[in-house]
């Protein structure tokens, strides 16, 4: 029996490809409020959530980018449910010169990947989206930047992985781990699982499971981030790619409806959304789109981005604790758009003791 700690996206995506290759897989869930995929945007675009110091990290997010059709696709023929993956591009978008020049510098760092983006008027930004603000000065248009619903993302991979027979369950805080040679004990707050085989996809949370069972302070931490859902009054869908400016970034939905991110706050574990952040999205957003009347508050969404000291997750098996403890935590911004890949990277884990990417080691810490 293999067990997943977490029921995040990243969980959710092991133990479906899991269960899917005939392994018998069960997730237990601790519930808890401030999960980062649910206040994720859902944008797979890996050229621009690049960070200079992830170069790294690039290759693999530009791997798991290109699984995501047949993966959304695969998701929708088992669960019937629309994880709303689209196909679209991306416009960075300045409203001013200074921002044209920002944006030009960060797309040259990439030029190593032979990127290609092209410069486009105020004339020619105002005809591809013409219900931007007339603010706009220019923009550069990136092609095949994609984005996807989390929300509906989860509630597919939940339901694909109950109806190939997985097993969740819920409201069950993980307080410790111990091993005993090749068998795993989890004491919960309720009851003890046993299991060969664990996989910690315990996101935020993770640094307090591995001082408890295993007395190492892992340096990771929660960085809240806090969206914001609009629904269009005519769900008319006025915006056709994804919109970049220089303090937020903007999807537009299928229905219409407008998700805005984001903040980044290092707050601990508190996941309440004050009145700066609904400040700063609703400031930088009436900016960006004029046309705010014909939106309707839906809601604010608030998550914890699970981060490291260096920015890379952490993908791989526990060495000096168990040979039979995989961890797959710690993606930050890149969780919706890497799920696919850790899905991968730790089937292989299991089937071949194998993982090609030793940034990604626990060991490195």
């Amino acid at each position: 029996m293999i067990y997943i700690v977490g029921s995040g996206i990243i969980g959710l995506s092991i133990g479906y490809k899991l269960i899917k290759d005939g392994y018998a897989t069960e997730i237990i869930s601790a519930n808890k409020d401030g999960e980062s995929s649910i206040a994720a945007a859902g944008m797979l675009a890996p050229l621009l959530e690049f960070k200079p110091y992830e170069k790294d990290l690039l290759g693999l997010m530009i791997k798991s980018k290109e699984k995501w059709k047949d993966f959304s696709e695969e998701l929708f023929r088992i669960s019937s449910i629309d994880t709303e993956y689209q196909t679209n591009s991306s416009l960075m978008i300045g409203n001013n010169q200074d921002d044209l020049k920002q944006m030009e510098f960060h797309l040259k760092k990439l030029e190593f990947l032979n990127l290609k983006f092209n410069f486009l008027t105020r004339e020619k930004t105002l005809s591809l989206e013409p219900n931007l603000s007339r603010y706009v000065q220019g923009s550069f248009l990136i092609k095949n930047q994609d984005q996807i619903n989390p929300v509906r993302l989860k509630s597919s991979l939940k339901k694909a992985f109950l109806d190939l027979g997985g097993k969740i369950h819920e409201n069950q805080t993980i307080i410790k781990i111990e091993t005993d040679k090749d068998v795993i004990n989890l004491i919960s707050t309720h009851k003890r699982f046993t299991c060969s085989k664990l996989i910690l996809a315990t996101g935020s949370w993770t640094k307090s499971v591995f001082s408890n069972s295993f007395s190492i302070n892992l340096p990771i931490r929660p960085v809240k981030g806090v969206t914001i859902e609009l629904s269009e009054k005519e769900k008319k869908q006025n915006f056709s790619h994804n919109l970049w400016f220089k303090k937020i970034y903007i999807a537009p939905r299928i229905n219409g409806n407008l998700v805005v991110g984001a903040t980044e706050e290092d707050v601990g574990f508190d996941t309440k959304v004050n009145l700066d952040e609904m400040f700063f999205l609703i400031k930088n957003m009436w900016e960006a789109i004029p046309n705010g009347k014909n939106y309707n508050f839906l809601k604010f969404r608030s998550g914890l981005r699970p981060t490291t000291f260096d920015g890379y997750p952490v993908i791989g098996t526990l060495n000096k604790i168990s040979k039979n403890i995989i961890c797959a935590f710690g993606h930050y911004r890149n969780g919706v758009l890497l799920a696919p890949e850790t899905a991968n990277l730790v089937c292989d884990l299991i089937k071949k003791n194998k993982n090609k990417y030793e940034f990604l080691l626990p060991d490195r810490f």
